[in-house]
Formats: C-alpha cells, sequence, structure tokens
C-alpha cells in the first residue's frame, strides 16, 4: 500500500514538533507551532476509501455500518450532531455534507427541514444514499460535484479531516461552499479522550484557514439504541458495569443489557463529566465562514 510521509504540519506548515506516545508501539507527532497532533505516515486514502469500505471489505481500514443496531446509533448520533448545529447556526436551512457516506446526517437535518446535499467519493455509499435515502448525494470529491460555490448555510465534514494529508488546503475548498457569513463544521477523533488513554496505541482515531471560531466542544454521543457495554466502551468506564448492570433489563431474546432511566441518567452523568474536562470522543468544532 502506498504511503504518504508527512514532513511539515498538515495545519500550519511547520516542521517543528515533538513527539506524543500512544502507547508501547506507536507515536504521534505534536506541532509545536499550532499544538495539531498528527501521524507521521499515513496510508494514501485513494487505496483505502473504496467501493466495499463502509460494509467492511476495505481490509484493516473498513467498517460495517449495515447491522441494523449500528444504523440505529448512527441515526441517533446525527440527529444530535443537527441538534448542535440548530443550536449554534439557528437561522441555517440549508446544509451541504462532504463525506457524507450513506446520508445518515443529511437524512437528520431534512426531518428539520432543511434541504439538503451531499458529496461522497464512494460510489456505493452514494447509490445507497441517492437510491435508498432519496438524497442529493453528488459521487466524487467537492470540486467535481458541480454544486454552486457560496450557496449552503451549512458545510460540514464529519471525521474527513483526520484523513486528509493536506488539511489547510481541505479546509480552504470546504469554505468557498458556505455561503458568506455562513457555517461550517468539523468533528475529528479527539487525542484527550477517555477512550484513546483507554486504548493507547491501539486507538482507533489517529489525526487555519479565513474562518472564524464559535464554538468547539467534545461529545461521546452516548444513549439509546447502545447496551450497556457499547456506552461503558465510549466512555472508557468499564468498572462501573458491576454497578449499573442492576440499573439495565434484558429484551426478549436479547443477551446485551439495555439501561433503563436510572441506567441512562448515571451513564449521561458520566458523559457531561467527559465533556466538561475536555475528554468527549470528538472534537466537533463550528466556525463562520468569511
Amino acid at each position: 500500500m502506498k504511503v504518504i510521509e508527512l514532513e511539515r504540519c498538515p495545519a500550519c506548515g511547520a516542521h517543528d514538533f515533538d513527539e506524543r506516545r500512544l502507547g508501547a508501539e506507536a507515536s504521534l507527532r505534536h506541532c509545536l507551532a499550532c499544538d495539531t497532533l498528527f501521524a507521521d505516515r499515513v496510508a494514501d486514502p485513494d487505496e483505502i476509501y473504496v467501493d466495499g469500505y463502509l460494509r467492511g471489505e476495505g481490509g484493516d481500514f473498513g467498517l460495517d455500518i449495515s447491522n441494523p443496531a449500528f444504523q440505529a446509533y448512527l441515526r441517533e448520533v446525527a440527529r444530535r450532531r443537527v441538534d448542535f448545529l440548530a443550536s449554534v447556526a439557528p437561522t441555517a436551512r440549508s446544509l451541504l455534507d462532504v463525506g457524507c457516506g450513506t446520508g445518515e446526517v443529511l437524512v437528520a437535518a431534512r426531518e428539520r427541514g432543511w434541504e439538503v446535499r451531499g458529496v461522497e467519493p464512494l460510489e456505493d455509499a452514494s447509490r445507497e444514499a441517492r437510491d435508498g435515502r432519496r438524497l442529493d448525494v453528488r459521487t466524487g470529491t467537492l470540486e467535481e460535484s458541480g454544486l454552486p460555490e457560496r450557496d449552503h448555510d451549512v458545510v460540514s465534514a464529519f471525521h474527513v479531516l483526520e484523513h486528509i494529508p493536506d488539511t489547510r488546503g481541505f479546509l480552504s475548498t470546504l469554505a468557498r461552499w458556505a455561503r458568506p457569513g455562513g457555517w461550517f463544521v468539523v468533528e475529528v477523533p479527539n487525542f484527550e479522550s477517555a477512550i484513546r488513554r483507554h486504548h493507547g496505541s491501539n486507538w482507533s482515531g489517529l489525526r487555519r484557514v479565513g474562518l472564524e471560531p464559535v464554538r468547539v466542544t467534545t461529545a461521546s454521543y452516548v444513549g439509546p439504541p447502545q447496551d450497556l457495554d457499547h456506552a461503558l466502551a465510549d466512555l472508557a468506564k468499564f468498572r462501573w458495569r458491576r454497578v449499573l448492570a442492576p440499573l439495565c433489563r434484558r429484551a426478549d431474546g436479547d443477551a446485551s443489557l439495555r439501561p433503563g432511566r436510572l441506567g441512562w441518567a448515571a451513564l449521561h452523568a458520566m458523559e457531561r463529566v467527559s465533556v466538561a474536562r475536555g475528554h468527549g470522543q470528538v472534537v466537533l468544532g463550528i466556525a463562520r465562514a468569511g
């Protein structure tokens, strides 16, 4: 597989950095100029993001999102993402989601009455968004999409930026598709998250352009339809399983523990503490376009 060497910070271009250990076998570079964390070598995105990636057919890199329980969770995460956007951008009525996958965020925004469009480089994923969910999703890159620039209230990129070697160039490109005064949102893995600190070198989430920051927060997206083990895994709070198990139930034919009202109250309290400390799973940032 082709590997791209990153000799400079992908965010600011500086070449002064120190090392941040992920564990005994892996590390990231820490830019001393802008605090960005990045890998020194990345696999070529063109060789990773191929048809079948979202069906778990991408080798070590793919993931299968077709499982009904996972789909239910993705819909809930998408709803919470759109809720966040609506709280920060109350006048927004149109969304362009770049790297939209099969369109979960677009569906959630459409349910709010927004006009939605998406761009997705994987043909099979964009086809599912168009045919299965009746979404306006273009296959290819943003530049190839044919969508007009400066034409969307919100431009989003969820878990795309960490896969792009030239982050400044990518952000500059995205910003061109937001209306003047519109909003731009990105979500990336959080290096300071509890789950990253738990997994160390096995962490799955390895990774300024004329935009005015509006809000930056962290999130973990804990809640139904997760079971207790999934929620605790996202919070890296496995030791609490014995305490919370009595607040859960087992559905008929389901071996998983499903938190009840008190169980979710406890888990959401843990989530709020994690977010307040900056330890949520992801960093979610929103900015205004110039």
